[in-house]
């Protein structure tokens, strides 16, 4: 709800809005900027290769490494901003931003774009600036949107960097506890998944980085992350110990374990 004059933004429910309104208990002269976020899941193709020694997914197991077929979720984001006037409700001005997150489970980096919406937008109505730029929320962190930017061109390493940088500056402990937290996960989701396999060494920073960021915030969503990057690196330990016994039975039987890219000759 913007008033007249400069630092005049109240923040609302739609509802409060409505009721003030029938009550005719608007300033004149606000506007109201609305928000509409709403959640679409989808699924994309993946290819995922099949351990030797492992079975697939339609139960075929032998020498070989095989390639399976599954469907990896996404989530898209999208925010309708209106800009109405308070006493009337008309429609002025409308702006649909929209963000896609492909990490699976976790929203990651567009939780920062669909959390900062509303800061963003706030603050820019406070200044009286008619362009709006959203924005990631904790961007004041200097890096972060180098970061974000490297991951959305699918430069992983690059974006992990940028964040370990972050996390490792001295200034880091500064920013608020919530800020913190969000850099710290985004990094050990940033470690922990992705093309590629991922040594325990790896995986034990990503697990480290979880475990900071849920101590750094209550936020219940952080102890789940940590959780499942807890379960990641235990699967990925099963992984390598069953490769090994594979090298192994193929040792004791006289024969070589193929390589990684061998065609496969049958069941």
């Amino acid at each position: 709800l913007k008033r007249t004059g400069p630092s005049q933004v109240e923040r609302i429910g739609v509802q409060t809005w409505e009721v003030r309104r029938a009550a005719h208990q608007v300033p004149r002269g606000a506007v109201v900027l609305r928000i509409d976020l709403s959640l679409a899941r989808g699924y994309r193709p993946d290819w995922v290769s099949t351990p030797y020694g492992m079975c697939d997914a339609w139960g075929n197991c032998g020498l070989r490494s095989r390639r399976a077929f599954i469907s990896t979720p996404y989530y898209v984001l999208t925010g309708d901003v209106a800009l109405l006037d308070a006493t009337t409700g008309a429609l002025i001005e409308q702006t649909r931003l929209r963000a896609r997150d492909d990490w699976g489970g976790d929203l990651g980096y567009s939780r920062y774009l669909v959390t900062g919406m509303v800061d963003a937008i706030g603050e820019a109505l406070d200044q009286s600036e008619r362009t709006l730029r959203v924005g990631f929320r904790g961007a004041n962190v200097p890096g972060v949107e180098a970061a974000a930017e490297a991951l959305r061109s699918g430069d992983q390493a690059t974006a992990c960097d940028q964040l370990e940088r972050i996390v490792s500056a001295p200034g880091f402990d500064r920013f608020a506890k919530e800020t913190r937290a969000r850099v710290l996960s985004n990094l050990a989701w940033c470690l922990a998944l992705g093309p590629g396999e991922r040594d325990d060494a790896t995986l034990a920073r990503a697990e480290s980085f979880a475990r900071r960021a849920a101590q750094v915030s209550s936020a219940r969503v952080y102890a789940r992350a940590h959780a499942r990057i807890v379960r990641i690196r235990a699967d990925a330990v099963r992984v390598r110990e069953q490769r090994a016994s594979a090298a192994r039975n193929f040792r004791d039987a006289g024969q070589a374990l193929p390589p990684v890219d061998a065609p496969s000759t049958g069941r």
